[in-house]
């Protein structure tokens, strides 16, 4: 008796994430026939959706009756039907159809099978959505292409596809339309050898799937190269000025201008928050420190790629060994795992952003509060001068001009020690300047002093009060006496100078050291804050909500590679939103069109191959989270013209030569 059914096969996989995955057939197995014949359905389940068939008291081997209809919608989406009863009708049409021709598989000749029906096969087995956006893209300019050769006919049959049909096909991508009406756009060298890289990787895909195999592939004698181009990156004083520029908030609209279209527009009055209660129907979500604050969280994060900035949740954050905090993600791109460790940079920045679950947190962000109040009046008191007091009596003030003491002796003090009152006075670096732009350029080819006024003092207190008879002693001590007042009268302000410059080093090394201990605490509240979120119902919300989290409830935290077509579109139009937004900075910040999201991570590898001498590949693999030590590589070869400079500058050092 001939059996017809629904048969169920274990996909065949290292992947653990196929690992309960089972593909579906069309199974006949002839009375007569030693083995029977399948025929893929092209869909694929888990096994714990597929209901079996129950033959007497046990189960038929993979023998399948229908899908339940506990089917997750990421596999229902791809089947093509947006209901597991549409799925299970089709298959039983199927069926029913496989029947009537008794088994038979339809067959295509080797001549008939085209490119267009291989990528359609492609393209419904894709679940990456970038992935799939890329083929149909290709598919299309080659349909258009071949249309045009052929006068009408889209249909590219696998044997033509040779290195003439290629070479035709990238100068056609390169020409321009024919016509303003025509879709498609002019490519660059680049663009056009990036898709060439896409019909090399169907055509491979084609032919070890024994789908249509060539005797000769058509790319083994082609090379495709790009031309290379050098990165843009910002330099360390780059990101200083990117940390320290006042970005003023402006109407984001395109404007005309002489070069062209501009997205600068006027200054908002009150800022967006102002314009947004104003104007609730037009808002601005993010401003535009947001879009620096996003910029230097994937610089400070080891150039964290703007598709896990977007993606990153609260659940992300783990507790790990020491107490410190770490960021664990599956990266969306190469769905391998990256940990970086949550530094006070990064804290700054969430703490800007934590403070939205003010309920939970409630007690906390009145202490973070209390915290930046103190911060903000420690910096005040590090970019304050410096005071630095004289007394009248230093012996070395007699010896200092008159129109500079004029100028010295503006912020008096008197103190009363043992019913005696001493004169004294402030000096700070404005008084310093006052004084240098009175005196001039200071002739330094006789300057060899090593010693401080008070070291000076010193000797000339103890000249003043020597008890020594000696004639001899009393002769030298006179000249060097005068030799000191003629120094000091000469190079008094030099001697200043030297003596506020290290005092100004000490008192603001003093302020900084208390002011570091305040932002390790604000540091440590802002780790406990982020483990009280990622504990609670709030977990799985996005950090910094670039994205709607109610549109990706369905995705789970580590499988954002398997979007559906509309969460693609959101998920990319946010990667143009937030590229927009750092144009705007850019402009403020004096870079032009020099900063987008991607150049923070080249940023962060130049800097770091800068600053560490032989930095290890596999090291910078892994901060960086490259899933192949060789994509490191060609990164490293990028950037690798600052390292030799570094080593050259260092070989003429080490000669005593100028670099």
């Amino acid at each position: 008796m001939n059996t017809y059914k629904i048969h169920c096969k274990k996909v065949e996989s290292k992947n653990l994430k196929n690992k309960d995955l089972f593909y579906l057939y069309l199974y006949y197995h002839p009375t007569k026939q030693k083995h029977p014949t399948l025929s893929s359905l092209g869909i694929k389940v888990p096994k714990s959706c597929i209901v079996f068939e129950k033959v007497g008291r046990s189960y038929s081997t993979n023998s399948v009756v229908k899908i339940s209809s506990n089917l997750p919608n990421e596999y229902l989406l791809k089947t093509g039907f947006d209901s597991v009863n549409k799925l299970n009708k089709y298959l039983q049409e199927q069926l029913e159809e496989f029947v009537k021709v008794n088994g038979k598989k339809e067959y295509i000749e080797r001549d008939k099978k085209t490119l267009n029906e291989w990528f359609d096969i492609l393209i419904m087995e894709l679940e990456n959505q970038g992935t799939r956006n890329r083929y149909v893209n290709v598919k299309n300019l080659l349909e258009l292409f071949q249309s045009e050769r052929k006068g009408g006919s889209p249909v590219i049959y696998m044997s033509e596809i040779d290195l003439q049909f290629i070479n035709q096909f990238k100068s056609w991508l390169m020409t321009e339309p024919k016509s303003p009406e025509d879709s498609r756009k002019q490519n660059s060298s680049n663009s056009s050898i990036y898709k060439l890289k896409c019909l090399k990787s169907v055509l491979n895909k084609s032919h070890f799937s024994k789908y249509y195999s060539f005797i000769v592939k058509p790319f083994d004698h082609i090379t495709l190269s790009e031309v290379k181009r050098p990165h843009k990156v910002l330099t360390i004083d780059e990101i200083q000025v990117l940390i320290k520029t006042d970005l003023v908030e402006v109407y984001r609209r395109k404007i005309p201008t002489k070069e062209g279209l501009s997205l600068w527009g006027k200054p908002i009055e009150g800022g967006v928050d102002e314009r947004n209660k104003k104007n609730r129907r037009y808002t601005s979500k993010h401003t535009l420190n947001d879009g620096r604050n996003y910029f230097l969280f994937q610089f400070f994060s080891q150039g964290l790629r703007i598709s896990d900035l977007i993606t990153l949740r609260w659940s992300h954050f783990i507790r790990s060994q020491g107490d410190h905090l770490k960021i664990e993600k599956i990266m969306v791109k190469t769905q391998e795992l990256i940990k970086v460790l949550v530094n006070q940079n990064l804290t700054t920045i969430i703490s800007e952003y934590i403070i939205r679950y003010s309920e939970l947190l409630e007690s906390e962000i009145v202490e973070l509060n209390e915290i930046n109040k103190e911060i903000d009046k420690r910096k005040v008191l590090i970019e304050s001068e410096c005071n630095y007091l004289v007394w009248e009596e230093e012996l070395w003030w007699d010896y200092v001009p008159e129109e500079y003491k004029n100028i010295l002796c503006q912020n008096i003090k008197f103190n009363k020690d043992n019913n005696t009152i001493k004169k004294g006075f402030y000096i700070n670096r404005t008084i310093l300047n006052q004084v240098t732009e009175l005196m001039g350029e200071i002739d330094e080819g006789d300057f060899t002093e090593t010693k401080s006024l008070n070291e000076i003092n010193k000797i000339l207190f103890k000249i003043k009060f020597s008890s020594s008879s000696n004639p001899n002693v009393i002769e030298n001590e006179d000249r060097t006496r005068l030799r000191y007042g003629r120094f000091i009268k000469k190079y008094f302000l030099k001697l200043l100078i030297q003596d506020y410059n290290r005092y100004e080093i000490l008192v603001k090394s003093k302020r900084n050291s208390n002011t570091e201990e305040v932002e390790l605490r604000k540091h440590h509240l802002i780790n406990e804050m982020i483990m009280k979120v990622s504990n609670s119902p709030h977990k799985e919300n996005f950090v910094f909500e670039l994205l709607q989290n109610k549109d990706f409830l369905r995705v789970e935290k580590n499988l954002f590679s398997k979007m559906d077509k509309e969460q693609y579109v959101k998920f990319q139009s946010v990667r143009t939103y937030y590229n927009g937004l750092l144009k705007l900075v850019g402009d403020q910040c004096g870079f032009g069109d020099k900063l987008t999201s991607h150049v923070s991570r080249h940023s962060f590898t130049s800097i770091t191959m800068e600053l560490i001498d032989n930095v290890s590949p596999f090291d910078l693999m892994n901060s960086l989270g490259h899933k192949n030590v060789s994509t490191t590589q060609i990164y490293m070869k990028s950037f690798g013209d600052k390292s030799v400079e570094n080593i050259n500058k260092k070989v003429q050092k080490s000669l005593g030569l100028r670099r």
